[in-house]
């Protein structure tokens, strides 16, 4: 494992189970050895209303008040594995949490996953503008689990090759166990849904036909062979894109375990 201090974003709504998503967050900064930064943001026009400038600015004043408590509260109820930084915006989402990601250049990007609304995180569809827009690596926790320590997590990789990050080196450098690899093909023998195909005793690897709802089979297999962790490359050993745009986004939707997601 590298000696990296990587640093972690951690976006939150504070309102979709933000004790969960830092719990992972936490583990992750574990895994990895890394410092977690937290950063809220809300809209302006749900805190100041078409009012006078001197009620304004009191409304913008209680706000940061509630927001500051808020997640100084959040952090103290959880188990303190790092450093961890935070801070807070009022604003348009989308541009304050771009700015952000400029302004402090992490090294990861942790999400949450609402059960219903897959895409629809932090306001409007704020994992998908995170996929479009960053091109580090991302971490999506799962709305109903929390990866495990080192030593017991299991791993899947989709798209697997040398082309990969450092961190994912170092995720995979963690777990003891076989890691279970996924890939996709246009076509699969004898009408066998899934085969392995590595001779390797440390890999065990599977090939799923290409079909529409692929990525959901590829689910169902992930949650039966009980994988806590999928890491997902988006390019390959020549830089380019692996994976389209809108097959990325349909592989986030169906997944419903933890995903580390490569640059």
């Amino acid at each position: 494992m590298t000696n990296n201090k990587y640093k972690i974003l951690m976006l939150t709504d504070l309102k979709s189970s933000p004790e969960h998503l830092l719990e992972n967050a936490l583990n992750l900064a574990k895994h990895v050895n890394g410092d977690l930064d937290i950063f809220h943001v809300k809209k302006a026009s749900e805190v100041v209303e078409k009012d006078n400038q001197l009620n304004a600015i009191r409304s913008i004043k209680d706000e940061h008040k509630i927001i500051d408590k808020r997640i100084k509260n959040l952090i103290s109820s959880s188990s303190n594995l790092c450093k961890i930084n935070y801070s807070y915006s009022l604003g348009y989402i989308k541009d304050e949490i771009e700015k952000h990601i400029k302004e402090i250049k992490p090294d990861i990007i942790v999400l949450g996953k609402r059960k219903t609304k897959s895409l629809n995180i932090i306001g409007d569809n704020i994992t998908r503008f995170i996929l479009k827009k960053y091109k580090g690596d991302i971490f999506i926790a799962s709305s109903n689990s929390v990866i495990k320590q080192k030593s017991d997590m299991s791993l899947g990789i989709f798209n697997n090759t040398e082309k990969t990050s450092n961190i994912a080196n170092d995720l995979v450098a963690c777990s003891k166990k076989p890691i279970k690899s996924f890939k996709i093909i246009d076509s699969l023998p004898s009408n066998k849904k899934e085969e392995n195909i590595n001779s390797n005793p440390n890999i065990i690897e599977y090939a799923f036909e290409k079909q529409p709802n692929t990525f959901k089979n590829i689910s169902k297999y992930l949650l039966k062979s009980k994988v806590d962790l999928f890491c997902v490359n988006r390019k390959n050993d020549t830089n380019t894109s692996f994976i389209k745009k809108t097959e990325l986004e349909q592989l986030v939707s169906s997944i419903n375990i933890p995903l580390f997601i490569t640059g």
